[in-house]
C-alpha cells in the first residue's frame, strides 16, 4: 500500500530551481496552477485536485511556503526584530488547518514538521557550503523564499514550535471556538462533547421517563392517547426522538406547522396543475390492456374528487387524501410508477398523444404531487410533531444543564455564534492569518456558513488567507451529510469575493492505461449538473509506463459458476454462485502472482461497496494461505470482541445479568459449549453466581461441585475437541468473577479495569484470534471508555451499565479500532469509502453487479433531512409534505454517488485493475 511518498507524488517542483535543484523532468501541463496554489495567498483560492494528483503534498506545500515567507513577514509586523523562536510561535498559532478525520490532522502536522526538517537539513548545509545532494522538500517555490541561510533559521524555529500549528478536524475546531465564548450561546463553560451519543441517548430516555410519569396523569395528554391508538409507545418515541436528534434535528424544526392553510392550499393546487396536464395524454390508455384504463378511470375520480372537495383549506385537504387512497390502490399507483420511470409496454407506446418524454415528464409529476395525499395521516402526524417538538426541546434543555454538546451542537452552535456575535467572528478574523480546509467537497451548508464567516465575510482586510481544496468527483460521503450543492454555492461566493478556481490535473498514481479505462467507464455517465453531479475531468498521466510490457493493466472477470470445468453460457441470478466465483478466482491470483512473481502481499487491495457478502472471499483467501487485513466494517459495538467484554464488565457489576453470564460463558475467556448450558441452568448456576460477591471459599467450592455435577450430564458428542475440560475454566473463571466483584465495590476505577483484564484475559485470548491486533485495538479502546464513563458519571455504575447495553443494541454510529501500523505483509480488504486516498499496485474490484439496497419503508421510522433546506421528516411513518421533496433529492444525489464510488474504485489502482462481476454476455 502506498499514500505517497513523504511530500506527495514524483511531481516536478512549479517554480525554478534558482540553480539548487538537480534537473528535473518537464513541467506537467498544471504547472502554473501548482505554483499559484502555494503562492496565492492575497485572494481566496478554490483548489480541485483530481484523484492522484498531490493533493495533500499540494496543502503541506502552501503551509510551508507561506511560514517561511509572507507568514513570517506578517508575524513579525510592527514588532520589528524578534526573536525566531517568539516569530515561529506566532506564524503557526496563526494557522488552522481543518481536516476530515483526526487521523488526516495528525498526518498534516507530521508532514509539516517532516518538511520543515528536511529544509533544516539542506538549507543548512547548502549555507555552509556543503555538498548536498538532498533536495528541497517537492512543491515549495523557492524563488518566492528567502535565501538558504534565512530558511534554515525560519525552519529550526518552526519545527521547534510546531506544537503551536492547529490541525483539527471541523467539530475540533468548532469546540475550540465555542469554548473560548460558551456564554454566547447559552453553553455550560465545562461543556463536554459527547462523542458517541451515548450520554445523549440516556438523557433521551430520561427525559422521556419524566415527561410520560406527567402525561399520562390525570387528565391524560391526548396527544399520547392519539398516538397508542396508532401503536406508537413509549419504545416507539425513545427511538424517533434518538434517531431525529442523531440527524441533526432540533425542537425549532417542529415548531411551524408544515400543514398551515398556505401550505395545504398550495398542495391542493399543485395536484390539480399536475391533474390537468396528464388527464388528456392518460385518458388515450382507455382501451389498452392491462393497468392502462384503470388509471385513465382514477384520472377521472380524482377529477371529480378535487371538485367535490370543500370547506377550510386543512379540511379539504383531509377529505381529498381520503378519497384519494380509494382511489390510487396498489394497481394504479404502481402503473404510474412505471410510467414516470419511463416504464411504458409496446402497446402503450403506440397510443401515445403526446411525445414520449413529455408523458413520462406529466406522469412524475403527477406521481411527485400524488404522495403527500396518499402517504398523509393527519391524526398521527400532528401530535407526533407536537409530541417529538417538546421532547426534543426538553431534551436539549437538559443536555445544556447538564452541560453536554454532541457534534451536532458543535457545528449549529459555531454556527450561530459566528453570526449572532459579529464582534467574535471579526476578533477570529483577526486571530487566523492561514486558513485551509481539506476535502471541502464533504462539507454540508453549516460547515460551509462556519468557513464562510471566517475566510469571506467581514473586513477584506482582517481576513485569514483562505485555502480549499478537494474534489467534487470523490465526494461519496452523503451520508455523512457531505452535500455539493453547498460546495456549488461557496465555489460561487468564492468567485464573487474575487477568489481564485484552480485545478490540479495530472495524476502520478496510475497508469496510463488505467487513467485510459477511468475516462471510458466514467466520463459518459458522470453528466454535470448543479448542486448533484460535477463534469468529468480528464486525468492526464503524470509517470512514466516504464513496465507496460509486464502484462495487461485492466482487466474484467466475468462471475460465472464453472460446469464441469467450463464456464456457463450466461451468468448466474444467483448472488451468492457469483461471489464464490469470485472469490476462487481472486484468491488464485493473487496467490500465483505472489509466489510466481514475488510481488508482496500488501500490494494487493481487495475493494467492495459493503462488507455484507464478505465472508465467501475470506474463506478462500484462508484456504489459499493468503493473509489478510480487513478495513473497519463500522460496526464496532457489533465486534464480537466487543461484546464479550460487555458481557464481561455487566457480569461483573451487575449479578442479576442472566443474559451477560451466557455471553460470558460463551465466549473464548471461558468456553463452555452450548451443550452444557441447560445441565449447568439446571444446577441452578445463574442463582448461586449472582449471590457470589467475593472470593468467598465456601461458596465457590459449592459452585465447583454443581459445575462438575452438569459436566457429567453434557453428552461427548456435545463437546467440540478444543474446548475439552471447559469445566475446569469454567471453575477458575468463577473464582476471578468473585475477586473482581469485590473489586469493583471497593477499589477505584483505573485499578478494577487493569484487575479483570488480568483475570480474564481478554486482550492475550483475543490477540491470538483471526485478526488478533484489530481484536486488541477495540479492546483497548472499550476498556477506555469504560473509564471515562465510570470516572464521568462519578461511578453511577446503574448508568454505565444501561449505556453498555444501549451500545449493543443500537444501530451502530461507531467505527471499529484499527491497530498502528504494524508493517504487516498482507492483503487489504477494504470499502471503496475506506480506501480513499490510499492507492495499491493491484486493484480487485468485486461485486460490481450488485444491486443497491432499497431503503426500507416509512412504516415503522422516523427521520430527518435539511438538504433542501427547509426542514423535513416522517414521524412514525407520516411525512411532511417537504420530505418527498428532499426524498426526491435524496434519489437523485444516491444516484449521483454511486457514478463517483466508480471513480473512486477505479483510480485507486496504480499498476492493474481488475474488475469483477456477473456480466451480461456480449451480444456478438
Amino acid at each position: 500500500m502506498k499514500q505517497g511518498d513523504l511530500f506527495g507524488s514524483s511531481a516536478p517542483e512549479p517554480g525554478p530551481d534558482r540553480g539548487r535543484e538537480p534537473e528535473r523532468a518537464p513541467a506537467p501541463p498544471d504547472a502554473d496552477a501548482r505554483r499559484r496554489a502555494v503562492t496565492e495567498f492575497e485572494r481566496p483560492v478554490m483548489l480541485v485536485a483530481g484523484a492522484g494528483t498531490g493533493k495533500t503534498a499540494t496543502l503541506v506545500a502552501r503551509v510551508v511556503q507561506w511560514c517561511l515567507g509572507p507568514g513570517w513577514d506578517d508575524a513579525l509586523g510592527d514588532a520589528g526584530e524578534r526573536a525566531p523562536e517568539e516569530n515561529a510561535v506566532a506564524v503557526l498559532a496563526g494557522v488552522s488547518a481543518i481536516t476530515f478525520t483526526e487521523a488526516a490532522a495528525a498526518e498534516m502536522s507530521m508532514r509539516v514538521g517532516q518538511a520543515l526538517a528536511r529544509i533544516e537539513r539542506v538549507a543548512g548545509r547548502r549555507a555552509a557550503g556543503e555538498a548536498c545532494e538532498e533536495a528541497y522538500p517537492i512543491g515549495l517555490v523557492l524563488d518566492a523564499l528567502p535565501d538558504d541561510g534565512v530558511l534554515f533559521e525560519r525552519a529550526r524555529a518552526l519545527r521547534a514550535a510546531l506544537d503551536h500549528l492547529n490541525a483539527s478536524t471541523i467539530h475540533a475546531f468548532c469546540r475550540r471556538l465555542l469554548a473560548a465564548h460558551p456564554l454566547a450561546v447559552g453553553m455550560d463553560p465545562a461543556f463536554e462533547v459527547d462523542a458517541t451519543f451515548t450520554r445523549a441517548e440516556t438523557c433521551v430516555r430520561e427525559v422521556i421517563e419524566a415527561y410520560l410519569g406527567e402525561a399520562w396523569a390525570e387528565p391524560v395528554e391526548p396527544d399520547l392517547i392519539a398516538l397508542a391508538k396508532h401503536g406508537v409507545g413509549p419504545p416507539e418515541i425513545e427511538k424517533a426522538v434518538i434517531d431525529l436528534m442523531d440527524a441533526g434535528a432540533r425542537a425549532l424544526d417542529f415548531r411551524e406547522d408544515p400543514l398551515s392553510d398556505e401550505a395545504c392550499e398550495r398542495l391542493v393546487a399543485e395536484l390539480s396543475l399536475a391533474h390537468a396536464g396528464a388527464i388528456e395524454p392518460v385518458s388515450a390508455f382507455t382501451k389498452t390492456r392491462g393497468n392502462g384504463p384503470l388509471v385513465a378511470a382514477g384520472m377521472i375520480e380524482t377529477a371529480n374528487a378535487l371538485s367535490v372537495a370543500d370547506g377550510a383549506a386543512r379540511e379539504k385537504l383531509a377529505a381529498l387524501s381520503t378519497s384519494l387512497l380509494v382511489i390510487w390502490d396498489k394497481p394504479r399507483s404502481d402503473k404510474l410508477n412505471n410510467w414516470s420511470k419511463g416504464k411504458l409496454a409496446e402497446s402503450e407506446r403506440k397510443v401515445l398523444s403526446i411525445a414520449e418524454p413529455e408523458f413520462v415528464e406529466r406522469s412524475a409529476c403527477l406521481r411527485t404531487a400524488l404522495d403527500p395525499f396518499l402517504e398523509l395521516d393527519l391524526e398521527l402526524f400532528d401530535p407526533a410533531r407536537r409530541v417529538v417538538g417538546r421532547l426534543l426541546a426538553d431534551v436539549e434543555d437538559e443536555l445544556r444543564r447538564r452541560g453536554i454538546a454532541t457534534f451536532n451542537d458543535l457545528l449549529s452552535g459555531a454556527w450561530r455564534l459566528l453570526a449572532e456575535h459579529p464582534e467574535i467572528a471579526a476578533r477570529e478574523r483577526r486571530r487566523l492569518r492561514l486558513l485551509l480546509v481539506d476535502e471541502f467537497q464533504d462539507t454540508d451548508a453549516v460547515q460551509c456558513g462556519i468557513v464562510a464567516a471566517i475566510g469571506l465575510e467581514g473586513d477584506a482586510a482582517e481576513r485569514p488567507s483562505l485555502f480549499l481544496v478537494g474534489d467534487p468527483k470523490q465526494s461519496i460521503f452523503a451520508w455523512r451529510n457531505a452535500d455539493l450543492g453547498a460546495f456549488d454555492d461557496f465555489a460561487e461566493r468564492v468567485d464573487a469575493a474575487g477568489g481564485v478556481a484552480l485545478e490540479l490535473s495530472t495524476n502520478f498514481r496510475s497508469r496510463s492505461a488505467v487513467l485510459e479505462e477511468v475516462e471510458r467507464a466514467v466520463a459518459p455517465v458522470m453528466v454535470e449538473e448543479r448542486g448533484v453531479q460535477p463534469a468529468f475531468a480528464r486525468l492526464e498521466p503524470g509517470r512514466e509506463d516504464a513496465r507496460d510490457a509486464a502484462g495487461p493493466t485492466i482487466e474484467y472477470w466475468a462471475s460465472w459458476p464453472q460446469d464441469d470445468g467450463g464456464f456457463e453460457t450466461s451468468p448466474t441470478k444467483k448472488l451468492g454462485a457469483s461471489y464464490e466465483c469470485e472469490a476462487l478466482a481472486l484468491a488464485s491470483d493473487i496467490r500465483r502472482r505472489h509466489d510466481g512473481d514475488g510481488t508482496a502481499w500488501r500490494d494487493f487491495a481487495v475493494c467492495f461497496r459493503s462488507f455484507t457478502d464478505l465472508e465467501p472471499y475470506l474463506q478462500r483467501l484462508r484456504e489459499a494461505g493468503v493473509p489478510y487485513e480487513v478495513q473497519s466494517d463500522r460496526k464496532y459495538y457489533q465486534r464480537r470482541e466487543v461484546i464479550d467484554a460487555t458481557a464481561l464488565v455487566r457480569t461483573v457489576a451487575d449479578p442479576y445479568d442472566p443474559l451477560a453470564l451466557v455471553t460470558l460463558l460463551r465466549s473464548p475467556m471461558v468456553g463452555v459449549p452450548d451443550a452444557a448450558l441447560l445441565p449447568l441452568w439446571e444446577q441452578q448456576l445463574p442463582a448461586d453466581v449472582a449471590f457470589l460477591r467475593g472470593p468467598d471459599e465456601e461458596r465457590l467450592a459449592k459452585l465447583s461441585a454443581s459445575v462438575r455435577r452438569a459436566a457429567e450430564r453434557v453428552p461427548e458428542e456435545g463437546v467440540p475437541g478444543n474446548v475439552e475440560g471447559w469445566e475446569n475454566s469454567l471453575i477458575a473463571a468463577l473464582g476471578a468473577l468473585g475477586r473482581a466483584r469485590k473489586a469493583f465495590r471497593e477499589e477505584p476505577a483505573d485499578r478494577w479495569i487493569d484487575l479483570v483484564r488480568s483475570l480474564f484475559l481478554p486482550d492475550v485470548v483475543e490477540s491470538a484470534r483471526f485478526l488478533g491486533a484489530y481484536r486488541v485495538a477495540n479492546l483497548e479502546r472499550f476498556f477506555r471508555d469504560l473509564l471515562r464513563s465510570l470516572e464521568e458519571r462519578s461511578g453511577d455504575v446503574i448508568s454505565v451499565i444501561r449505556g453498555l447495553r444501549a451500545n449493543l443494541a443500537r444501530e451502530d454510529r461507531s467505527e471499529a479500532s484499527r491497530p498502528g501500523d504494524s508493517g504487516q505483509d498482507a492483503v487489504r480488504i477494504l470499502t471503496i469509502h475506506g480506501a480513499k486516498g490510499l492507492e495499491f499496485p493491484h486493484v480487485y474490484l468485486a461485486q460490481t453487479h450488485k444491486g443497491t439496497n432499497k431503503r426500507g419503508g416509512r412504516g415503522d421510522t422516523s427521520r430527518f433531512d435539511r438538504r433542501t433546506g427547509a426542514p423535513a421528516y416522517v414521524l412514525f411513518g407520516s411525512p411532511s409534505p417537504e420530505w418527498f421533496r428532499a426524498e426526491r433529492r435524496r434519489d437523485e444525489s444516491e444516484a449521483a454517488e454511486r457514478v463517483r464510488l466508480l471513480y473512486v474504485a477505479l483510480t485507486r489502482a496504480s499498476e492493474r485493475l481488475v474488475v469483477l462481476g456477473s456480466f451480461a454476455p456480449d451480444p456478438k
